[in-house]
């Protein structure tokens, strides 16, 4: 049986729409990747360097949806923004539609949010590495500089706990939270 006239237009119209990325925005249709994302790509070596060398000022803004994104955004930074998969594409969505909602946040505690995301927010880099700087020199006044990696073998730092000491949770209790958020997304 032959398809009407309209029917295979709208076929087409439906397939089209499959095939669109609709990024960055709706009805775009760039390629899922950081090189095409409407906002800046705050510097991984900065990033790495503030988490391993102080932990305490990445502890500051976030969550573990936050550590976790930019465990996924890394790799993909490191290739120059380019996605491989159809997990790093959605890694890359959920920065686009969080920085979409944060690219204001310009507090120490949203701006390390927003490095965590990998995102340049909307006052600019200088101004984010004012307030990282700000953060980073409260500490050493203070003298309360933790070394890096202030976890044990098998832990990461999320977080502080109310004491300031870092909130060391077991890698294994994030592979679950992740792939529970995995599912969920």
């Amino acid at each position: 049986m032959q398809k009407s006239l309209a029917q295979r237009i709208h076929d087409i119209l439906a397939k089209r729409q499959e095939e669109i990325t609709n990024f960055p925005e709706a009805g775009d249709d760039l390629k899922v990747s950081l090189r095409n994302s409407q906002y800046e790509m705050f510097p991984l070596k900065e990033a790495m360097a503030i988490k391993e060398d102080y932990p305490q000022v990445w502890g500051l803004g976030g969550n573990v949806l936050g550590g976790r994104s930019f465990a996924a955004l890394t790799p993909i930074a490191e290739r120059g923004g380019n996605t491989e998969t159809p997990g790093e594409e959605r890694a890359v969505r959920r920065r686009e539609a969080w920085a979409a909602r944060h690219f204001k946040d310009f507090r120490a505690a949203g701006v390390i949010a927003q490095v965590k995301w990998l995102t340049v927010g909307s006052r600019g880099i200088d101004h984010m590495r004012k307030v990282i700087q700000e953060e980073k020199d409260k500490l050493e006044e203070k003298g309360e500089r933790i070394t890096p990696n202030p976890c044990w073998d098998g832990y990461e730092a999320i977080g502080l706990k109310p004491n300031g000491d870092p909130n060391c949770v077991p890698l294994k209790t994030l592979d679950k939270i992740n792939n529970i958020l995995d599912r969920g997304c």
